[in-house]
């Protein structure tokens, strides 16, 4: 499912003006013990998200929230995958 759901992303990329979409991305240099707070960040913000957006009582359009969150690194020979 999520990887149907990339390739709808990247459709919409190509498809949808900008007023339609919203697809931003943020490379950053962390500390792998701050992944475990990024991660509790990221649901919570998911479940505001979901809150802030079914309030209405007649939805009109249907959306998908994507949030990716992953290792850029490569890993050196000997770590762990």
């Amino acid at each position: 499912m999520h990887s149907q759901l990339i390739e709808k992303a990247k459709d919409a990329l190509h498809t949808q003006s900008v007023e339609n979409r919203d697809i931003t991305s943020v490379s950053v240099s962390l500390d792998p013990e701050v992944i475990p707070l990024a991660k509790e960040e990221i649901r919570k913000f998911r479940a505001r998200m979901k809150e802030l957006l079914t309030q209405s009582q007649a939805p009109t359009k249907v959306y998908q929230l994507n949030i990716q969150f992953f290792e850029l690194t490569t890993p050196h020979e000997g770590e762990p995958k």
